[in-house]
């Protein structure tokens, strides 16, 4: 292979591994909210309709934070292939 192909394949391999720190970052974040979000239905402070709202709310913000972890998970995945991949292939 060509020096200039090796280069180019170690700088993508780089900016992979600084894609895959990311996502693991924001995945952590992500994860963090997750966990913290409150127990909708133990909520003694909201009464009728807007007790029923808020558990909604709530429930739809962890139903879109599961999603958002489970697609971090898919992406870091792929990442760590084309990692592997190109590796094996540069190095």
């Amino acid at each position: 292979m060509s020096e200039s192909v090796v280069g180019a394949g170690g700088r993508l391999v780089h900016a992979l591994e600084q894609q895959l720190v990311a996502l693991e970052r924001v995945a952590q974040v992500i994860a963090v909210a997750r966990t913290s979000l409150p127990a909708a239905r133990q909520s003694g402070f909201w009464r009728g309709q807007a007790h029923a709202h808020y558990v909604a709310a709530v429930d739809a913000a962890a139903t879109h934070l599961e999603l958002a972890e489970r697609q971090l998970g898919t992406a870091a995945t792929h990442t760590r292939r084309a990692i592997a991949s190109l590796a094996g292939r540069v190095g």
